[in-house]
């Protein structure tokens, strides 16, 4: 009885000591799994994040290329001799002439929706829409209201920098149409701040997919992209949603503006999203 009592004794403390080392090993597996999944999905977030990083720096060369490119036009249009007489000539001749110069180069450039030339003098405006508006409009007239009010408000405005506004009138069939665009404006200051020579061009929202096609067309990129500027207004989606819209404080916090670039998540489960930022370098 002694010698079973002996061995059942001795097999307890080799069964505890299997038991022991069956928990320290779990433990070991368990830890290491989660420092190696964490690493891995930290190597995983970082590549995404490269990635994206890779793509906004193309998207911000495209973007500046195409508004030094928007700019060039926007000179050209406004220093031309014919165009440029639009600004005080009353010869309808002159009209005309000009008329055809700004309807050429408005087929020419794609994307381009109008031109748009303010004498501010008779308060006329000059317009090469594709709908069938008149060319010749007074500002009591005029269809696209929106653009009247960046005229009531032109010193908030800056030269050469795209305004996204809703471009919203009733067509000459009656038919209601509204869009967003992108409008440029240039203009000569009086010393006295009053503006003159005004020149606006505006671009179909579209003209921005261009510089985006590499991050949309790949098959495996599900994720929705939003392009939100430093007013918290979305300037582009993806799917065509929010744009013109202000994105939530709380998706986009403060401090993201002092950092250069970088990434976070927010939300959870299928809510869950990466937002990649980058702040454009300040001039000197």
């Amino acid at each position: 009885m002694e010698k079973i009592k002996s061995h059942f004794q001795n097999n307890l403390i080799l069964y505890r000591m299997i038991g022991v080392f069956s928990m320290v090993s779990a433990l070991v597996i368990i830890l290491l799994t989660a420092v190696m999944s964490s690493f891995y999905t930290s190597r995983l977030k970082n590549e995404i994040y490269h990635g994206q990083e890779q793509s906004l720096k193309q998207v911000a060369d495209s973007v500046s290329f195409r508004a030094e490119y928007v700019n060039t036009l926007l000179l050209q249009v406004k220093e031309d001799e014919q165009i440029s007489k639009l600004f005080f000539s009353t010869d309808i001749g002159d009209a005309v002439a000009s008329r055809k110069r700004l309807m050429d180069l408005r087929g020419s450039v794609k994307h381009l929706r109008s031109i748009y030339i303010y004498d501010g003098n008779v308060n006329r405006i000059y317009d090469s829409d594709q709908f069938g508006f008149p060319f010749i409009s007074n500002t009591n007239t005029f269809a696209d209201k929106g653009f009247l009010e960046i005229l009531d408000h032109i010193q908030d405005y800056p030269k050469y920098n795209p305004i996204l506004r809703k471009y919203s009138v009733t067509l000459p069939s009656g038919r209601h149409y509204e869009d967003y665009v992108y409008t440029y404006l240039v203009y000569d200051t009086y010393s006295s701040g009053k503006t003159r020579n005004i020149v606006a061009f505006n671009f179909w929202l579209d003209w921005m997919e261009e510089a985006l096609d590499f991050m949309t067309s790949d098959m495996s990129q599900s994720e929705k992209i939003w392009i939100i500027d430093n007013n918290r207004q979305i300037v582009y989606s993806s799917t065509g949603e929010m744009v013109g819209q202000q994105c939530d404080p709380a998706v986009l916090s403060d401090e993201v503006y002092d950092q250069e670039i970088g990434y976070f998540f927010v939300g959870s489960g299928r809510d869950r999203k990466m937002v990649v930022h980058a702040t454009p370098k300040r001039s000197e």
